[in-house]
């Protein structure tokens, strides 16, 4: 029986936009300590490795806003005073945003924030000057690792590094080895690299 992976990683590249509350006294070197808070605790993966974490914390950003006006159709102020939270992240990562609603509002105060997930549609990020795909994007977080000259050996992602159950059901056989990977988009950036076929289906995967 194979091992389910995740459907992407843990920690893409992130936009966290935050609407302080009215009335909130916190200052500007507060705001900053509270938004790398923040992203240290939304980049985390226990089996990623530190270049690759460091990738996606140095592509996420967090902007506070001040607005000088907050209201709601709610009887009373309090709804106006509470956190709002908008998130743009990668449609391909919308599986996982749960456990960024889940540490955003641990930190900001479970009971008073409110969070909007916005997905991205394929094509719909930019860096560098241009818009990135999908394998673009997985190439840009994970360059740090690719390119120190790991060798390709089972129980290791060849693309990101991240441990990987020698079950697991993304997997296709390379230089007669078995590779499993954490995430289809990391297969599918190592596919497109090797010249192997684009689609999971079609990779020969090793018998169970």
């Amino acid at each position: 029986m194979r091992t389910p992976v995740r459907p992407a990683h843990r920690f893409p590249m992130l936009l966290i936009e935050i609407v302080v509350p009215m009335g909130d006294t916190r200052r500007d070197h507060e705001l900053v300590a509270l938004g790398r808070r923040i992203i240290d605790e939304i980049v985390q993966e226990e089996t990623a490795p530190r270049a690759v974490l460091d990738r996606t914390k140095a592509l996420s950003r967090v902007v506070f806003h001040r607005p000088a006006v907050s209201v709601t159709g709610a009887p009373g102020d309090g709804p106006a005073h509470r956190w709002s939270v908008r998130i743009t992240l990668p449609h391909d990562w919308m599986p996982g945003a749960g456990i960024f609603v889940k540490r955003i509002s641990r930190l900001l105060g479970k009971d008073g924030v409110w969070v909007y997930v916005v997905p991205a549609a394929e094509g719909g990020l930019g860096a560098e000057g241009r818009l990135l795909s999908q394998s673009a994007l997985t190439s840009l977080i994970t360059e740090p690792y690719r390119s120190a000259g790991h060798r390709p050996e089972p129980g290791i992602d060849p693309v990101c590094g991240m441990a990987v159950p020698q079950a697991a059901t993304l997997a296709l056989r390379f230089e007669e080895l078995d590779l499993g990977f954490c995430s289809e988009a990391c297969l599918l950036l190592f596919a497109e690299e090797h010249g192997l076929p684009a689609r999971p289906a079609e990779m020969q995967v090793p018998e169970t």
